[in-house]
């Protein structure tokens, strides 16, 4: 007892030191390590060697995945792919005419076990929004607004109100601004990524182009804007996800290196365990659907960012939220379904029919797989997959916040237990490759799904993000920011109306 009163007095008065130096063992006599010992010290596991990005192409737009692994049945590398990323602005809402539109998104023609993703990212990295928006209110006659935060900081009550509002917002994108309810401010981002498995060949470019140029059209069509995404800003973007305000977002593509190298900086901490992993300071849940509801729409993916009118339903954190589809053999599926939709259906006619109901059921659900397929619908595989990322010690909170979110839904989330790191991979956008693909079906996580399913499940919806011009600073209820200027209207009518 004496003993631990005088380590609490020594730990009070000595000084606290967040480095550590090998300086305390030295004076107190400890001999150097072994060779052996050293080598499992300085020995280090990179996430970059898991990450799936390997190469681009500047002339055609295409990232290219190479792998060294050959499959000793066909001697082909399966792990090889090439696809396109596509940023996007997220829909505000949606209805019948919207989904019609998207529905082309799953009618291209791909190769088999081609790979469409499309994810949503709450992104925490606001500060460009609020610095647009400071300096329009920080220049004087005269001065250029780009300049202003360079310059020492004035007493001019207009510049400390709107420096004021920035550091207070600032503190909301990691957790709550309000005591009383979750409410974090995000930039929702979607990006909506596709990879034809195989080597690239001049064929295989073609193809892709026009499978590019073909979704880029029908996304504008349903009034989504879109550009490409290429190497730098991939590279930016996946450092923003691994590294949060540590991303600088201004790193450069260096051609001579793979992708996948440039990405996570030096900096960046893993630790993985069976329920959950920390990247440096924050806490990462990795989510996947258990259940799905047995119907939905498209416009109900706007509850997904948080429920617009109950304000206990919110998602109080950074997330990815994706949803992954594989395009299998349609003939070869077609024959798998008319055996187990035959069955099925004999199975209902039996004599087991009266002991076990379930039966009818099945075949139900089969003769309207059948009716699908025969109207024109492809047989997909899919699977739904989110990443929370939480302040350290807040990331059960977090998931039962999500969970409870879905739930009202009608959607039966689960943690990804053993598999958190493959499930994080499998959300970043482009992450869904036809070599995880196969690695998720191994893992019974990827479920055969009609096309009006997946079209209806679609992550593509976020909150309005207001006018180009910065006036009025304004933030939605699921805390997208956004500007709002009535002049922004390039139509020409400037009236307004306010209720």
């Amino acid at each position: 007892m004496i003993g631990d009163f005088l380590r609490k007095v020594r730990d009070f008065v000595s000084p606290v030191s967040v480095s550590q130096t090998p300086e305390g063992a030295v004076m107190a006599g400890m001999l150097p390590p072994t060779i052996a010992q050293q080598r499992a010290f300085l020995q280090r596991h990179t996430l970059s060697s898991l990450l799936p990005y390997e190469a681009f192409d500047p002339e055609s737009q295409v990232f290219i995945n190479t792998t060294l692994i050959e499959d000793k049945k066909s001697g082909k590398r399966q792990g090889d792919c090439y696809g396109f990323i596509l940023e996007c602005v997220p829909l505000a809402g949606a209805n019948a005419e919207t989904a019609r539109i998207l529905s082309s998104l799953f009618e291209q023609r791909m190769p088999d076990n081609a790979c469409i993703q499309f994810t949503l990212y709450a992104s925490p990295q606001i500060r460009p929004y609020l610095e647009s928006w400071a300096r329009l209110r920080m220049a004087r006659d005269g001065e250029d607004p780009a300049r202003q935060f360079l310059e020492r900081r004035s007493n001019d009550i207009f510049r400390v109100l709107a420096r004021k509002r920035v550091e207070h917002i600032l503190k909301g994108c990691e957790k709550s601004l309000f005591i009383e309810q979750p409410y974090v401010v995000r930039d929702f981002q979607l990006f909506i990524s596709i990879a034809f498995p195989g080597e690239l060949t001049d064929q295989g470019l073609s193809y892709l182009q026009s499978t590019r140029d073909a979704v880029s059209a029908a996304l504008s069509t349903a009034g989504i804007p879109n550009r490409n995404v290429d190497a730098t800003m991939l590279i930016n973007l996946i450092d923003e996800i691994l590294n949060a305000e540590q991303a600088s977002g201004d790193l450069v593509w260096d051609e001579e290196r793979l992708l996948r190298t440039q990405m996570p900086s030096a900096n960046t901490r893993i630790l993985l365990d069976r329920d959950g992993m920390t990247i440096n300071d924050r806490a990462l849940r990795c989510l996947r659907v258990r259940s799905y509801p047995k119907s939905f729409w498209l416009g109900g993916m706007s509850d997904f960012v948080g429920d617009l009118f109950q304000s206990a339903l919110q998602i109080p954190s950074p997330f990815l939220l994706s949803l992954n589809v594989q395009v299998p053999d349609q003939e070869l599926f077609k024959r798998k379904l008319d055996f187990k939709a035959a069955r099925a259906i004999t199975n209902a006619e039996g004599q087991l029919a009266k002991y076990v109901p379930v039966f009818k059921d099945q075949a139900e659900d089969w003769r309207h797989v059948q009716k699908a397929v025969a109207g024109g619908q492809i047989v997909l595989k899919m699977t739904h997959t989110m990443a929370l990322f939480a302040p350290l010690g807040e990331g059960e909170r977090i998931e039962q916040s999500v969970r409870a979110l879905f739930r009202a839904k009608g959607w039966i989330m689960e943690r990804a237990s053993m598999s958190e790191l493959p499930t994080f991979l499998a959300t970043l956008p482009y992450g869904f490759t036809p070599a995880m693909a196969e690695d998720m079906q191994a893992e019974l996580t990827i479920r055969t799904q009609l096309q009006s399913n997946a079209l209806n499940t679609m992550p593509i919806i976020g909150e309005w993000k207001g006018t180009p011009n910065p006036l009025l600073l304004l933030f939605g209820r699921r805390g997208q920011v956004g500007y709002l200027d009535f002049f922004d209207n390039d139509q020409g009518n400037y009236n307004v109306a306010v209720s």
